[in-house]
């Protein structure tokens, strides 16, 4: 207890700090126009409606973006795991959110300033660590531009690296190695995106190298491997249930090898290392709290980082904090060792933008600037300062560090802020349709690709869309499908199929196949400084013409073979296209064999290797009546559009929608369902 009343008080000042810095006005209704909104908000209403609704603490499908998409799979999806999954539970999601922001913002700070006292150094010093940790560049700029997964485990960094050194240093290395193991799970939930992780698991394996150097290089190395396995089965038992998921969608999805061209891109340049690392020299300066981003640890603390590596250059914990922050400068710079990272290490395959990699730099440089603070004290001790001057001078430290990044810094603190329930409430368009019956998919007319603005009124509202703000997509669907439905004339045709029956528009449109219905009221309380927000309130809504339920009878089924998977997807999207198919009276589906050929009036051929047993399938199913293009038992080799036209005229069945109730009794086996988007 009497341990604890001598940290008491820097704790309690780092949280009262973080209040007056990071929170500022103090309203738990509002939300800035930055991934807060376009992101987390939602997905924080999903959980929310998912355990209010069904009691499901896990969801696992999310149906409210890209006519549905997996949820929990999806590499920065936050459950119910997680600080703001816990949050939801007990109050209002804007206010979880604004809380889960500022709290992980308090435990980095408190968490720098446990690491540090556990390494011996002064409390003190622990806290002027603290202090950098809480407010260098990229802290701010985590904070501002709301990128939570990152900050949610930026926090636990500290504890990471503390537990590593006593699972390699300790008598107690096992229960401290489990230890490190859970907090490494912990840290994957709370950022499942990697984007911290990745650097954390780099740092971890620096010292596992670092721990080797000393006398006994075999006995140091087997304990070493033992600690390390141990870590390695604990976080992967814990996180296998996220990882394997996560790589399973991961793989198939736009994420699953990045190019280096895009995997390298905003390197740190040469020129502005002085700017991004130390101070950032601009026009004007200094400014208070001033717009812009920078990844800089300040001048201040960058003095205190070189007193560290002057005064205690052979010290091997040292070196260690200097070579992670020259591993991270290589990285950010894009130089060969990222590329090695890239092609070989696992989860860099995915990587993007190689300045993330300063998160470790701005660690290690306020572990570092803590020890040199605690140095210069040590030389003060030796030259016998007075109490007085100790103190003046500690607490000039702590000034200058905070006018330094906290004031002169950049702003924690996003513009346009707006209450999110007024906006929800004032968005007339929507509001309409969230009233409106039916099972039915929306679209907004100026979202072409990856949307940013919509998910907030969605989601809270029920509405469901065919875009979403995601950045890893299942390309099938938005490189192919939706590019091509943008690509061809027929919007209506092809957002019908996806079950789309109304259209939002900023300004009057003439698309063929949508009639007006109405001109709404424009919302003035959605973000209105924000102009790609402005096309989620309408105004103008429209009707789609050519949609079509979520599920229905057609009257003719057509099977697309191949092996060739790009093949035949173009195949079919470009029949799709055509003015003679008509989803109404024909379903198109992509097999994988040639199984029960009897369902289906039309059976298309792609590239493949067709076995001696399938030949055997497909002659009688011609025998019997059965259309077959290529026709392969009459010499053809080719099928295109104009071989299969005639056939899809002769489709002629009408649609028969069918109810809810029927889609759960009804055989799914029979050849006339016809299922549209997600189910």
């Amino acid at each position: 207890m009497t341990k604890l009343k001598e940290h008491l008080p820097y704790i309690i000042a780092i949280v009262l700090l973080a209040l007056v810095f990071f929170h500022r006005p103090f309203n738990l209704n509002e939300l800035p126009a930055d991934d807060r909104i376009t992101f987390y908000f939602p997905r924080g209403e999903l959980i929310k409606q998912s355990i209010a609704r069904y009691n499901d603490f896990i969801p696992l499908w999310n149906p409210y973006i890209m006519s549905g998409t997996p949820f929990f799979a999806y590499p920065s999806t936050l459950g119910t795991d997680n600080l703001l999954g816990i949050l939801v539970l007990v109050m209002p999601t804007v206010a979880a959110l604004r809380l889960s922001y500022l709290l992980s913002i308090m435990l980095a700070g408190i968490f720098m300033y446990i690491l540090m006292t556990n390494i011996k150094v002064d409390k003190r010093f622990a806290f002027i660590a603290a202090l950098v940790f809480m407010f260098n560049g990229y802290a701010l700029m985590m904070f501002r531009d709301g990128w939570l997964t990152s900050l949610n485990a930026y926090a636990l960094m500290p504890l990471v690296l503390l537990f590593t050194i006593k699972a390699f240093k300790s008598k107690s290395w096992l229960i401290y190695s489990i230890i490190t193991g859970i907090i490494f799970a912990i840290q994957l939930r709370g950022g499942p995106d990697l984007k911290v992780v990745l650097f954390t698991v780099l740092m971890f394996f620096l010292y596992f190298l670092f721990s080797l150097i000393g006398k006994n290089l075999l006995n140091g190395f087997v304990k070493a491997a033992i600690v390390s396995f141990i870590v390695f089965i604990v976080f992967f038992g814990l996180s296998a249930q996220k990882i394997l998921p996560v790589k399973e969608y991961t793989d198939i999805s736009s994420r699953g090898r990045t190019p280096w061209e895009q995997a390298s891109s905003r390197k740190l340049a040469a020129e502005k290392m002085f700017n991004e690392l130390i101070e950032p020299i601009y026009e004007g300066m200094p400014e208070i709290q001033r717009t812009g981003r920078a990844r800089h640890v300040g001048i201040v603390s960058f003095l205190l980082i070189g007193f560290a590596l002057y005064k205690k250059r052979k010290n091997k914990f040292v070196l260690f904090l200097l070579t992670a922050a020259l591993l991270a400068i290589l990285i950010a710079t894009g130089s060969f060792v990222f590329y090695l990272l890239w092609k070989y290490l696992p989860g860099f395959g995915g990587f993007r933008y190689a300045n993330r990699a300063l998160i470790l730099y701005v660690f290690s440089g306020s572990i570092l600037a803590g020890i040199g603070a605690n140095a210069i004290f040590s030389e003060l001790d030796k030259r016998n300062f007075s109490k007085r001057k100790k103190n003046i001078a500690y607490f000039s430290i702590i000034t200058a560090i905070l006018l330094n990044l906290a004031v002169f810094g950049p702003s924690p603190i996003a513009a346009d802020q707006a209450n999110v329930n007024e906006a929800i409430k004032n968005n007339h368009v929507l509001q309409n349709l969230s009233k409106t019956d039916g099972i039915f998919r929306i679209e907004t007319y100026e979202t072409i690709g990856i949307d940013w603005g919509t998910e907030a009124y969605n989601i809270p509202l029920g509405l469901e869309h065919i875009y979403g703000y995601e950045t890893a997509w299942y390309q099938p669907y938005i490189n192919g499908y939706l590019n091509v439905a943008l690509r061809n004339n027929n919007h209506a045709k092809f957002w019908g199929i996806l079950n789309v029956e109304y259209l939002t528009a900023r300004n009057e449109i003439n698309l063929p196949g949508f009639k007006f219905i109405d001109k709404f009221e424009e919302c003035n309380a959605c973000w209105p400084e924000t102009e790609d927000f402005k096309k989620a309130y309408g105004p103008y809504l429209y009707e789609n013409e050519l949609f079509l339920p979520r599920a229905y009878f057609s009257g003719n089924a057509v099977l697309v073979f191949g092996e060739d998977y790009d093949q035949i997807t173009n195949f079919m999207i470009e029949i799709i296209g055509q003015d003679f198919f008509d989803p109404k009276h024909s379903a198109i589906i992509r097999g994988k064999d040639l199984k029960d050929l009897k369902r289906f009036d039309l059976v298309i051929l792609g590239k493949s290797e067709i076995a001696q047993s399938d030949i055997s399938s497909l002659k009688m199913y011609v025998e019997e009546g059965g259309i077959l293009s290529p026709n392969i038992f009459e010499g053809e080799v080719n099928s295109d559009i104009g071989h299969v036209k005639g056939v899809f005229d002769s489709f002629k069945a009408e649609i028969k929608p069918i109810d809810d109730n029927s889609i759960i009794t009804h055989s799914f086996e029979r050849k006339e369902i016809k299922l549209n988007g997600s189910y």
